[in-house]
């Protein structure tokens, strides 16, 4: 199947989006009212969300639709997994909405691809690749205990570390003309709005209440809330996820896009109005959630903007910040005041913030690269870690902390960090070279230094968490840095635009029909 023309559109995929968010909306809601624990509530559940996402897809004949009522599907699969109290089927079924994704990208286009271009078309393919045969090697290291407990824990790792990088080719092909780039980012954006608002919903009526939807609710928010001086818990609003930190990647990365949205060139009064305000609803959010990660993204998005783009829009975006920083304060209770100024003073010296809060997980790669320097086993780091491990190497294993690269090398050893990094290395380049190489396209100019941001913001989160190896930061990381590859590198009137080869460049006449236009 050919890529979608500009008079295509997205208009199938995206109806079956928002209809998938109504039925997803509806069932919550009902199951919020009716009680989380019974296990009549875990099948309307399991159904609704098992039929909306394989069947609206499969109606329309579309794998643009399956990435889209996938993408709704994740982002309020936390809220399912509490209303069922963590139900194995709504557990794992996001990663099988995942492989859905993948297998009806392939069979609908990129099979066909492969026959007429080649695998040289998608761009990181052989680091990518080699990474996954490194990591499906690591399932057979002597580290395990036994050859079963390593293919386990193997075939775990590979689905939730691995498999989330074949969205950098999905990503690639999904989007073929700037009127589908930004049909799609308004859906994004409208997807984390839609995350934030119920974010501020649970921050609105309590602790107490989001505690009495259910036994999962409960644990999570005792694990989640933080305490004031006055010895009083805050509230940590978790949305539709499974922690207020996963919640966070969707307002980080809402903000990113609406940021774009609002510095692209041209366009009217409506969007000088609906973007700000939405930025304004993320902010408070995310302020709400206490992640300071979160706002030390934001203010490298700001930065990014301000040293390449219009820097008067760049000052009236500090002024938003600031704006949602006191709505936020003043939503508050007084304990809640406390924990927002203590909390986000620390990032007045960020660097001393990092080395007094994540100090230790800055050594952790040396200790890994000393102890594993060809890894330990697959299957062994991030939040999914053994799950399909004996009790004997759960027991055994060394525990990398929260950092991204130093599991990494527990994983796969020096050879798995030293990839990864040429990865992040080519990625970063392509945004230098889409910047510098399309001086009279600043609409794409402003697409690559949204998606840069974002894309360093985890780069560089991961020194203090494994957050590419959870969902949906990997989701959305691979994603956008595949959007990041279609966008032609070079003037589109002075010659043919390019293909991404194995590195992102390589120019191609004949497919300057499908490039970004």
């Amino acid at each position: 199947m050919a890529g979608l023309s500009s008079r295509d559109g997205l208009s199938g995929p995206l109806k079956a989006g928002a209809v998938l968010a109504a039925i997803l909306c509806a069932g919550y809601v009902l199951g919020i009212r009716v009680g989380a624990s019974t296990d009549r509530t875990s099948r309307v559940f399991l159904v609704l969300a098992s039929a909306g996402v394989f069947v609206l897809p499969i109606v329309l004949k579309s794998w643009r639709a399956t990435f889209l009522c996938g993408l709704v599907y994740i982002a309020s699969s936390g809220l399912l997994n509490h209303l069922t109290n963590y139900h194995t089927v709504t557990r794992t079924l996001k990663f099988a909405v995942l492989g859905a994704i993948v297998c009806h990208w392939f069979l609908s286009e990129g099979l066909d691809r492969v026959r007429s271009e080649g695998w040289r078309r998608y761009p990181l393919l052989v680091p990518l690749g080699a990474f996954a045969a490194l990591s499906a090697l690591e399932m057979f290291n002597p580290a395990w205990t036994t050859t079963m407990s390593g293919v386990k824990a193997g075939l775990s790792g590979l689905t939730m570390h691995v498999l989330p990088m074949v969205l950098v080719f999905v990503g690639y092909d999904f989007v073929t003309d700037k009127r589908q780039l930004s049909t799609v980012l308004i859906f994004v954006v409208a997807v984390s709005s839609l995350i934030a608002a119920f974010g501020l919903f649970q921050y609105w009526i309590g602790l107490d209440k989001v505690a009495g939807w259910g036994e999962s609710f409960s644990a999570t928010l005792r694990r989640e809330h933080t305490w004031g001086k006055s010895s009083v818990p805050v509230m940590k609003p978790i949305s539709m996820a499974s922690d207020a930190g996963e919640a966070s990647m969707y307002y980080v990365l809402g903000f990113v896009l609406a940021a774009i949205l609002y510095f692209r060139p041209g366009g009217g009064a409506a969007r000088n109005l609906w973007f700000p305000a939405i930025m304004i609803l993320l902010l408070v959010a995310l302020f709400l959630t206490q992640l300071r990660f979160g706002m030390v993204a934001i203010a490298g998005t700001i930065l990014f903007f301000f040293l390449f783009g219009n820097r008067g829009k760049c000052l009236f975006i500090v002024v938003l910040v600031a704006v949602a920083f006191f709505l936020a304060f003043f939503l508050s209770a007084p304990a809640g005041r406390e924990v927002l100024v203590e909390r986000y003073s620390v990032l007045q010296d960020p660097v001393d913030a990092a080395a007094t809060n994540r100090g230790v997980q800055f050594e952790m790669i040396q200790i890994m690269c000393n102890h594993h320097p060809f890894g330990a086993g697959i299957g062994r780091a991030g939040p999914g870690a053994y799950v399909g491990a004996s009790e004997e190497d759960r027991a055994t294993a060394e525990a990398p902390g929260e950092n991204y690269y130093a599991s990494l090398v527990y994983e796969t050893g020096i050879p798995g960090l030293l990839l990864m990094l040429g990865v992040f290395f080519l990625i970063l380049r392509r945004a230098w070279v889409l910047y510098y190489r399309v001086p009279t396209d600043p609409e794409n100019r402003t697409y690559c230094l949204g998606a840069a941001a974002f894309l360093l913001a985890l780069m560089g989160s991961g020194m203090a968490g494994p957050v590419l190896y959870s969902t949906p930061a990997s989701i959305l990381f691979w994603f956008v840095a595949g959007v990041l590859f279609r966008l032609p590198a070079r003037d589109p009137q002075e010659e043919p635009l390019p293909v991404a080869g194995r590195y992102g460049e390589k120019s191609d006449a004949r497919q300057a029909s499908v490039q970004l236009t």
